[in-house]
């Protein structure tokens, strides 16, 4: 089948109400690249919990399918393997904004497609962007974590950690890219994970108190190695 007869089946599943097994076959057999994310890279990955997350990047031709989805990328999910879809111009435009959801992908595989994507992120390296990105992404996490922790109808002890080690872990991550370009030590936070996981007092109150000056410290560490450009 033609790449053109792949778009015009995935436009009609669109019109006929998804058929994901159909739209996930097209879409994985026509990958440009694979990024392993999640757990696995991270070294956290927990048998029997965690699942297998990849960064799919299709060609450019699928862009009139994955813009009808938010940020321009399909999830889904099969045998504990949860897949997210993305253009490669949409995922080069996002390297070179410095996004770091984006950019772990390449500091961890560095060589796919003969390090052309790695390319990208050296030559648009730019650690006011990284800043933005990270920034925003640590204080939401920050906020999360309380929500799904005081909030009765939001409450959920598993994501209120993970958004609370992604909070700390991201500005490690950042602090390393900061100084070194890529990220140096994958495992860096793996401690933290397990103390936040397995904490006897698992509620907001015993978390901010452990917690609030390490992500204050490392937030200011993290901003001093990113300063604001004086012209903006």
């Amino acid at each position: 089948m033609s790449i053109q007869e792949d778009i015009e089946k995935l436009d009609q599943q669109i019109k006929d109400f998804i058929d994901k097994e159909i739209v996930l076959n097209i879409l994985l057999d026509n990958e440009i690249a694979r990024y392993p994310r999640g757990s696995v890279v991270y070294g956290t990955f927990e048998g029997g919990i965690s699942d297998y997350d990849w960064l799919v990047v299709v060609g450019n031709a699928f862009a009139s399918f994955l813009d009808k989805f938010p940020k321009g990328m399909y999830q889904d999910t099969k045998d504990n393997n949860d897949y997210e879809f993305i253009t490669e111009h949409n995922f080069i435009q996002r390297l070179a904004n410095n996004e770091i959801d984006m950019l772990e992908c390449v500091f961890f595989r560095p060589e796919t497609c003969d390090g052309k994507y790695k390319k990208v992120v050296d030559d648009y390296f730019d650690k006011w962007k990284l800043r933005q990105s990270i920034s925003s992404i640590c204080s939401n996490s920050w906020v999360k974590c309380k929500k799904k922790l005081t909030v009765e109808k939001d409450y959920n002890l598993r994501i209120a950690q993970k958004s609370l080690w992604h909070s700390l872990r991201l500005y490690m991550f950042g602090i390393q890219i900061a100084r070194n370009g890529m990220i140096v030590d994958w495992g860096q936070a793996n401690g933290l994970w397990k103390q936040i996981r397995d904490a006897d007092t698992p509620t907001w109150d015993y978390y901010k108190a452990e917690y609030q000056d390490m992500f204050n410290h490392l937030r200011s560490e993290f901003v001093k190695l990113c300063e604001k450009p004086k012209e903006i």
